[in-house]
């Protein structure tokens, strides 16, 4: 039985020593700044797989196609095309000048069911004016297409028969009655958003 001891502590004395002096060597190897082709020629299995896939292009994953606009313009744009529910309508990018489309499902309605759009803190539009014209506050529906279009209890025709300019949505947005608690710091058009998309240029 003590042979067995001197035996397998003396391996194991071996194994701690021929690893300490590893571990030494390789250290001096760094020390003395081994080039990366020396080290390869030391390792017979290649350490790094050569990459043959170009790198990805994150800058252009990441550049946004949306555009700048205001929800007043925003609004402007869409009621100057007529109001459309379905399909696309232009509108300006205001940094660039640049052609821009949006849709009313996906930019408009947002305008009314987005909490924090107007100002911080705001709530949606659609919290008062709901989808039931018989409770909505006004009796102003803004949740759906229809609801606009079927106005509120004192103004049948918000968008003035597709004069922006008189419509009575644009005036109480405008003088900033709406959205109610509005900041007087918010613009009257209200605050830069990113809405639609660059028209591609042919």
């Amino acid at each position: 039985m003590n042979d067995f001891k001197k035996l397998f502590y003396g391996v194991l004395a071996v194994f701690v020593l021929v690893l300490l002096l590893w571990v030494g060597w390789m250290g001096f190897l760094s020390d003395r700044g081994v080039d990366a082709a020396r080290l390869e020629a030391l390792t017979p299995i290649p350490t790094l797989i050569p990459a043959t896939l170009p790198a990805p292009d994150y800058a252009a994953a990441a550049a946004d196609v949306r555009c700048e606009t205001t929800p007043v313009d925003l609004l402007g744009a869409w009621v100057a095309a007529g109001a459309p529910e379905e399909g696309a309508f232009p509108f300006t990018d205001l940094a660039t000048g640049e052609a821009c489309q949006a849709t009313f499902a996906k930019d408009v309605m947002r305008l009314f069911s987005e909490a924090n759009l107007w100002y911080s803190g705001a709530p949606s539009c659609t919290t008062c004016h709901t989808s039931d014209p018989a409770t909505a506050q006004g009796g102003l529906s803004l949740s759906s297409y229809a609801g606009l279009m079927a106005g509120s209890a004192n103004t049948a025709d918000l968008f003035a028969g597709g004069n922006w300019e008189a419509s009575r949505m644009r005036e109480v947005l405008v003088t900033g009655y709406m959205p109610l608690g509005r900041p007087p710091d918010v613009p009257p058009n209200g605050p830069v958003i990113l809405a639609g998309e660059r028209v591609a240029e042919e």
